[in-house]
């Protein structure tokens, strides 16, 4: 969903301790829109303590904070309580009973719903994808080492058993959901992440146009103009002084293997997968071979330099060659290193864990994500629809890994 499908608004999940919070106000500030936490809201009705009852909805009001910010004041009954006002442990434990009971859920979505009627607001927490459907939903993630060096800076703690209980409680889990944008904040400070979902943003709402480029691992037919429609891409070779030079502002990069012809159905198939993530880079020939992209084949063969250092070891190999064909060096390169693994048609002496979720039609998604969320052993994907973000959705399900994502002939030939 993107362009005209969309309304000016941001809605932000992902694990705890990942930053949900600080992302959402600075990018709101970046924006120049609103923001507001959903887990402010329940904390706010815990604290409204005996002026709250059973019919009472938060109002939600903005207020012009000292920095200039629009920051959320909720209001129950005679209290008024800002961000700041409901950091406290007792009152976090307070709002963790109440959001389990139906009627407090209602009223905090009935809050959260009214003011998000209003375009222009970054909102984060829980389920929020759920309030808003026409919005760009934004996954936020981060590796568990990082997470807990985040809540450590600011005098909390990350509970490692936290995201394990929200992934398989009943009332709003934690999940990954299809058509959510995935971002690895793990190796960015919090100016980077926020400036690249600004960007993200303007892309998703069409006002900006977004920079590709493309990277030749050998021989390639150059596009005789550049494609129509809103993406500007440059066609590059690896070791050009160019490449050094648009790779760092660029927003996408893509490898282009040799003998692909890279034309504007070539680069929207690869935005498709791009567009669902960050801090990845796609290769291949999508437009023939099922739109199977490849991340981190450019580190994995050492032709870029760290800007380019993926955080997702979500590798998805896009071509196999026939019998009697030799193997391409790049994608031995990728093979050797691969963890994550996408390969229709492919036969690759990957190791088979013991669990197995079969995708055989695109509408199952969410289904499989919501067994990945669900389970603690080693999975493998048997992906017979060719889904193109299926390995970056996986890897978001499945944070401390574990999993692989294959395709069916592979899985049949044992």
């Amino acid at each position: 969903m993107k362009g005209a499908d969309l309304r000016e608004i941001v809605t932000i999940d992902g694990l705890s301790g990942v930053g949900k919070t600080a992302v959402a106000r600075e990018l709101a500030r970046t924006l120049g829109w609103r923001w507001l936490s959903a887990g402010m809201v329940y904390r706010a009705v815990a604290a409204g303590g005996e002026a709250r009852t059973d019919t009472t909805v938060p109002a939600i009001e903005f207020v012009t904070a000292a920095d200039g910010m629009l920051d959320p004041v909720v209001r129950i009954g005679p209290h008024r309580f800002g961000e700041t006002d409901l950091r406290s442990t007792e009152v976090a434990a307070r709002a963790s009973r109440l959001a389990v009971e139906p009627a407090v859920r209602a009223m905090v979505r009935d809050a959260v719903t009214a003011a998000a009627a209003t375009a222009g607001l970054v909102l984060e927490g829980r389920a929020t994808r759920d309030l808003v459907p026409r919005a760009l939903h934004v996954y936020l993630w981060a590796d568990g080492a990082e997470r807990a060096a985040r809540a450590h800076a600011i005098g909390e703690r990350v509970d490692p058993g936290r995201d394990a209980r929200d992934q398989r409680r009943t009332a709003q889990p934690l999940r990954v959901h299809s058509g959510m944008t995935v971002w690895n904040s793990t190796r960015f400070a919090l100016a980077q992440t926020v400036a690249g979902l600004a960007r993200r943003v303007r892309i998703s709402l069409g006002s900006a146009a977004p920079e590709v480029v493309l990277l030749r691992a050998g021989p390639a037919v150059a596009a005789s103009a550049e494609p129509a429609g809103t993406v500007r891409w440059h066609l590059v070779d690896p070791d050009d002084p160019a490449a050094a030079e648009l790779l760092p502002s660029a927003d996408f990069a893509v490898w282009v293997p040799p003998g692909a012809r890279p034309t504007a159905r070539w680069v929207d198939a690869h935005l498709t997968v791009l567009l669902a993530s960050n801090d990845v880079v796609t290769a291949g020939a999508p437009a023939l071979s099922g739109l199977a992209p490849v991340d981190r084949i450019l580190n994995g063969s050492g032709r870029v330099g760290a800007q380019q250092n993926t955080g997702f070891t979500c590798d998805m190999l896009a071509t196999q060659p026939r019998a009697g064909r030799s193997v391409p060096d790049w994608w031995t390169a990728v093979a050797a290193d691969a963890r994550w693994v996408y390969v229709p048609g492919a036969r690759s002496p990957v190791p088979v864990p013991d669990e197995v979720l079969h995708l055989r039609r695109s509408t199952e998604l969410d289904a499989v994500l919501d067994g990945l969320a669900g389970s603690d052993g080693p999975v493998v994907v048997v992906d017979h629809v060719g889904v193109p973000t299926l390995a970056l959705l996986v890897a978001a399900a499945r944070p401390a890994g574990g999993a692989h994502v294959v395709g069916p002939e592979w899985w049949e030939a044992g």
